[in-house]
């Protein structure tokens, strides 16, 4: 429904993952000094306040970092972004929530228009409902959210939101299940987005690609007659263990964890899927399972920042629906439900003679 704050949006995609993932991998001393922008960040996951100064710092390093091709940004450009950060906030200090919204628009600002435009547009609807309803919520408190909620008629969602609705009644304050139940669906419908978009960009022209394409689909959202997204990151495990060299689940673990017990123990977890590991440990799990080299690994990446995300936010709408009561379809079911429906749908290319 809206935009998680920045730092939350981290601990989705594994706890601090995001500092080398956002920004460039932090380095101290000499020219390629930068922890004054992992210090900003920081910061900004702290929930402290960031002068406009500061996040410009930050938003500029953010910017470079994923658009290698505009990674230098000229002086004209640069004092245009401060312009407009100055023109949105009327201090000369940000709150963390100004500045978590400045974030995500300048994420919003800087993806390609080629091949992106849903995303854009879903990103952007949500920085709106997000903003409005910050300043909603000051102005009328809970009640706002309720009634927003309350009336949403569409006939797959609505009964989920009704009964949100009713869960806010008589409340002084939003539980925080519901707010994050909230956050979580409104990443969860960027990444069904943007998943969208990327299978649009896909020409399948020889049955193995629809193959594979289907086979990172069910990593994600389980297969048929077995969705459960929040065992993403499980399935990614199994994935990576079945392309490796070894023979044994014990003998994976031990290569990605070492022998210790209780690391063991907690590896085993993460194959079971109750409990979800964080970016750096996936991504370690895949790297000793199959090769890759560099273009591939930024591939994996992304799609291990949404396995994460779908995985995290997935078991927090678990966590919010077992309130709800079992009759609620759960949104996240829905969601992968909606995937595979529109991949099988989705025809092969005509094959170039």
């Amino acid at each position: 429904m809206f935009l998680p704050p920045i730092g939350r949006f981290a601990k989705l995609c594994g706890v601090t993952s995001l500092n080398d993932v956002l920004l460039p991998t932090e380095k101290r001393g000499g020219r390629a000094e930068n922890g004054a922008v992992h210090k900003i960040f920081r910061d900004l996951l702290a929930g402290k306040p960031v002068s406009q100064k500061r996040l410009q710092k930050l938003t500029d390093a953010m910017v470079g970092h994923w658009n290698h091709e505009h990674s230098q940004r000229d002086a004209r450009e640069a004092a245009t972004s401060q312009e407009e950060i100055g023109a949105r906030y009327t201090s000369a200090k940000t709150t963390a929530q100004q500045a978590s919204l400045e974030c995500w628009f300048q994420i919003y600002r800087h993806l390609p228009e080629a091949g992106y435009n849903r995303t854009k547009e879903c990103l952007y609807q949500l920085l709106a409902t997000t903003q409005r309803t910050h300043q909603m919520l000051e102005k009328t408190g809970i009640s706002y959210l309720a009634g927003r909620c309350a009336t949403v008629k569409d006939p797959t969602w609505g009964p989920w939101y009704a009964a949100v609705a009713q869960r806010l009644e008589g409340k002084d304050t939003i539980p925080t299940d519901v707010t994050e139940a909230l956050e979580a669906l409104g990443l969860l419908s960027l990444a069904f987005v943007w998943i969208l978009e990327a299978i649009d960009r896909i020409k399948l022209e020889e049955p193995e690609q629809r193959d594979q394409l289907e086979s990172h689909l069910n990593i994600l959202f389980g297969g048929p007659g077995d969705i459960d997204p929040k065992k993403a990151t499980a399935r990614v495990f199994r994935y990576a263990l079945h392309e490796s060299e070894f023979t044994s689940k014990a003998q994976f673990i031990h290569a990605v964890f070492g022998p210790s017990e209780s690391v063991v123990r907690e590896a085993r977890r993460y194959f079971a899927g109750s409990a979800i590991p964080s970016f750096a440990q996936t991504m370690k799990a895949l790297e000793v399972g199959i090769q890759m080299d560099g273009a591939d690994r930024k591939g994996w990446i992304t799609y291990i920042m949404i396995a994460l995300f779908i995985a995290r936010s997935s078991r927090d709408l678990d966590v919010l629906s077992d309130k709800l009561g079992s009759s609620i379809e759960l949104p996240h079911i829905r969601y992968a439900e909606m995937m595979r429906a529109i991949l099988a749908d989705k025809p092969a290319s005509p094959v170039s003679h």
